[in-house]
């Protein structure tokens, strides 16, 4: 199975790290998440120190993801 997979937002922080970020909504089916999860940190990996790829959803991640307070928390950090 080939997957296309396009973050929603790709952020630059002031130190010049890029932040790839995948929204979600806890009311959402997201079936496809955690395929598109696996695929967002082999892309970390593969792309450097100064790259991050983000699973964000409000309250109910999945295992890997983020809740929305903790993602803001870490990019704080960047």
């Amino acid at each position: 199975m080939h997957l296309h997979h396009y973050p929603d937002f790709i952020v630059k922080t002031k130190a010049g790290r890029i932040i790839a970020l995948e929204a979600k909504g806890d009311d959402r089916d997201n079936t496809d998440s955690e395929l598109k999860l696996k695929l967002g940190r082999l892309r970390e990996v593969k792309a450097g120190r100064d790259y991050r790829y983000m699973m964000v959803f409000e309250n109910k991640p999945i295992d890997g993801a983020e809740r929305l307070a903790d993602a803001l928390a870490k990019i704080r950090q960047l």
